[in-house]
């Protein structure tokens, strides 16, 4: 069994290789291109026809993937972590385990409910 060690070390330095590449990430970008890839990504998948009660119109789309985002960057009082955490989050869009994926599903949640979309 000498391949459970390497691949246990193996799936550590990939780990660690996402946070590196996640940090270097964030550090060029700024919070101002976080948000507008953010809100680029969140509008696609809520313009999809199955992700409401109805479809949404572009305009509706957009204004609630703004409160989204509004909603979870305000429990971040850390705004490199905040940055750091939205870049790994958009290289492990599948990895919804992250701290910021509760936040964001609250946040959308939360501006559906206020907007009638639920």
């Amino acid at each position: 069994m000498a391949t459970k060690p390497v691949l246990l070390a193996a799936a550590i330095l990939l780990l660690a290789g996402c946070d590196f590449i996640a940090d270097k990430a964030a550090g060029n970008v700024t919070e101002q291109e976080a948000k507008d890839g953010f809100i680029e990504g969140c509008v696609k998948g809520a313009l999809k026809p199955e992700s409401f009660k109805r479809p949404l119109s572009q305009e509706e789309a957009t204004k609630l993937c703004h409160c989204a985002y509004d909603t979870a960057s305000a429990q971040y009082t850390d705004r490199a972590k905040w940055k750091r955490d939205l870049v790994r989050a958009g290289l492990s869009p599948n990895d919804q385990n992250q701290e910021i994926f509760q936040k964001l599903v609250v946040g959308l949640q939360s501006c559906a409910a206020n907007q009638n979309l639920m």
